[in-house]
């Protein structure tokens, strides 16, 4: 008999017990290890502090009896995958013939100083913001979506139904503002007319409209050489004479805590990257947008 064992409390790590008891039947022996013992339904989440739904948890040991697993309340802190064994925060060790880890996201705080909405564990935090609101005690609400890799559905969603909220309530005078990545990139802007506190055109089959829109950090540059191509020789290091321009909008520091240097990367006819890191050049000054240097980079 396989022996598998599974990482995890949410819906994957359950998604992936509940496939694996139905698709191998009783040919594996399921244990699932959990830090929670109870699984929540963290979409819902959102609706908790508007009073227009609950999030009930579920046990996960009557999840994982149900499917004729085992299920430990622990959390799976390493692994030695050449033995095949795992070990917990409680200093449990499992042997395993087959690994699932399904830890999930874990939430955390983006913006300092910020509020963060975790789920269910904010959701009494957030509904005495919507009672400071009513108060008169806040007059501007801020939704940031963080850069990076993260799942901003729900922030959306808040910032939707604290709109909602404040139409139905008659709350005027309060601003709601989304600020919104500061990652570079296209992003689509999409236009909907909506009647307050009713709908949006969209939800009743109007068609809304797209707008791309680019967000750039600042940063920009061109690269001028005597060629694009030129002859280089198994060790003997040489420099090329390079002239950059600075295209962007903000000025490239030549010294201070984050310098900005010219480097490169070596990659080869196929595209495969051998040098990633390359040597540095450095700036002899600032250079101011519309500015250009010339620097002298090793290669």
């Amino acid at each position: 008999m396989t022996r598998v064992l599974v990482a995890g409390g949410g819906v994957a790590a359950l998604e992936a017990i509940l496939a694996l008891r139905d698709l191998a039947e009783e040919r594996v022996s399921i244990e699932l290890v959990a830090p929670e013992p109870q699984f929540w339904y963290r979409p819902l989440a959102v609706l908790e502090p508007f009073g227009m739904g609950t999030v009930h948890g579920i046990e996960l040991v009557e999840i994982a009896e149900s499917c004729g697993a085992g299920f430990t309340l622990d959390a799976v802190v390493s692994v030695d995958a050449d033995a095949h064994v795992a070990r917990t925060r409680a200093g449990a060790e499992f042997e395993y013939d087959a690994f699932v880890l399904a830890s999930g996201a874990r939430p955390e705080r983006a913006v300092h100083g910020a509020f963060t909405f975790r789920g269910p564990a904010d959701t009494t935090a957030f509904r005495n913001l919507l009672t400071e609101i009513q108060a008169g005690a806040v007059r501007h609400l801020v939704f940031t979506v963080p850069g990076g890799a993260s799942w901003p559905l729900p922030l959306y969603e808040l910032a939707l139904l604290a709109t909602t909220f404040l139409a139905e309530r008659h709350l005027v005078g309060v601003e709601t503002t989304i600020v919104t990545p500061e990652d570079p990139g296209r992003y689509a802007l999409r236009f909907d007319m909506v009647n307050e506190g009713v709908a949006w055109f969209s939800g009743t089959g109007v068609p809304d409209g797209d707008a791309a829109v680019s967000v750039s950090n600042g940063f920009g540059a061109s690269y001028a050489i005597g060629s694009s191509a030129f002859a280089l020789k198994v060790g003997r290091p040489t420099s090329l004479a390079v002239t950059l321009t600075n295209t962007g909008t903000r000025t490239w520091p030549a010294a201070g805590s984050q310098p900005v240097h010219l480097g490169y990367h070596l990659l080869a006819p196929n595209g495969f990257v051998l040098v990633w890191d390359g040597s540095r050049a450095n700036l002899a000054t600032d250079v101011a947008p519309g500015q250009s240097a010339t620097v002298q980079l090793p290669v």
